[in-house]
């Protein structure tokens, strides 16, 4: 009896595999008809259009390919309690449980040899038309090549998807929150993401590949007619027109806070310094921007720290000293460089510390522990506003409070 019942589970397990590899075909056929009928046959590209569509496709297909065969994965609710129950079991783990579930490899080998045998009879053009469009080969031919070509590549996927649910069920398991796993609203946005946005996502990608082609086109020609100094300027130009295109940006919302400000100053009948500095401090960490707002007999002497890149994190490490933290590389390997800054103020006046343009974190770093900081915030002498929180608590007259909790 046993055995009729583990043959039916095999039996089911290699039929979900093929439902897999069905699903992901379908969604694939959906998104590459997107694809085609955004750009016709006949563009502007001529043949190159084409061959960057079928480069297109094939970007397109390997995201579906891992998105379909990873949801199914993520949430196979009987393999994840096969899996919880070998993880709480290590000493009986004589191999990961990557490699040591039988249901899996059973799944994956029907997953592989579908889509391997699609694209042997031509269900994948994508392949053929990437490697043999110039040839004046039909990219619906069949051969062997697009049948290991798919073969090698979705391999990789299932290995890759799996090793990312395994880290997943691990992450939940450690967190006590196995219900996240369970939950069918998540399930069901997650599918009806990559149904819904993949087919009108994918379409616009030839866009970037024209774009690239484009930019090539021009520096191959500036190649032949310029010199290596020359090329070389250009490039600097253009690095350094982007740079600048951020400088403005970031005056054009320091502009906007200061505008607020003074408006609100007006409003109140407040009274309010000059403003020393506004936008060259921006690039000049020497040149300190600050000024002074006076109301119920009370100074309030402001500085005003900012970067402008969004990006870049302002730590602080001291009354009055900080820096902005540069990380070159990945979250793992990378390199930190901190470019140190000093600030300070009126000690007879209420200390205010804005930052605008404001950044995407503000940390202060005390005895070599890392903490967010919020507006309203006490930061040693000083309390810490972004732009738009400083301009609404100036309108409200409670500036300086802060809560005691946060210190």
């Amino acid at each position: 009896m046993s055995s009729n019942k583990n043959t039916l589970l095999l039996w089911l397990h290699f039929t979900k595999g093929v439902a897999i590899a069905i699903a992901a075909l379908v969604l694939k056929s959906i998104v590459s008809l997107f694809v085609w009928f955004t750009y016709a046959a006949d563009g502007p590209l001529g043949e190159m259009e084409n061959y960057a569509i079928y480069i297109v496709i094939f970007i397109s297909s390997l995201f579906v390919y891992n998105s379909v065969i990873g949801i199914l994965f993520t949430y196979d609710f009987s393999s994840a309690k096969r899996f919880l129950e070998d993880f709480k079991n290590p000493t009986q783990r004589k191999i990961p449980f990557i490699f040591s579930d039988k249901y899996f490899f059973i799944e994956s080998l029907s997953t592989l040899l579908t889509l391997s045998l699609s694209a042997l009879l031509g269900a994948c053009p994508e392949i053929t038309g990437m490697f043999y469009f110039k040839e004046g080969k039909s990219p619906y031919a069949s051969g062997f090549f697009p049948f290991i070509f798919t073969l090698l590549i979705v391999s990789v996927i299932i290995l890759f998807a799996r090793y990312e649910t395994v880290r997943y069920w691990k992450a939940l398991y450690a967190k006590e929150n196995l219900k996240e796993l369970q939950s069918k609203p998540r399930l069901i946005i997650r599918i009806a993401a990559i149904v819904i946005l993949y087919p009108i996502v994918f379409p616009y990608m030839p866009l970037l590949l024209y774009v690239f082609l484009t930019v090539a086109g021009i520096f191959n020609s500036l190649s032949k007619i310029l010199t290596v100094p020359g090329l070389v300027l250009i490039i600097l130009f253009i690095f350094a027109a982007i740079f600048g295109i951020f400088v403005l940006l970031a005056i054009r919302k320091r502009k906007r806070f200061f505008r607020e400000v003074k408006g609100i100053v007006k409003d109140h009948g407040f009274t309010m310094s000059e403003i020393k500095n506004p936008y060259v401090s921006l690039l000049s960490k020497s040149k300190q921007c600050s000024f002074t707002v006076t109301y119920n007999k009370t100074d309030f002497d402001c500085v005003v720290l900012g970067h402008i890149f969004y990006s870049i994190p302002v730590c602080f490490t001291a009354d009055g000293e900080g820096f902005f933290r540069y990380r070159l590389g990945t979250k793992r390997h990378n390199i930190t460089l901190e470019h140190r800054f000093e600030y300070s103020a009126n000690e007879n006046a209420t200390k205010i510390l804005i930052i605008s343009p404001s950044p995407k974190h503000a940390l202060i770093i005390d005895r070599d522990k890392e903490k967010r900081l919020f507006n309203a915030e006490k930061l040693w002498s000083f309390v810490i506003y972004e732009d738009e929180a400083f301009a609404g608590t100036l309108d409200r007259m409670c500036l300086g409070r802060y809560d005691d909790k946060k210190v």
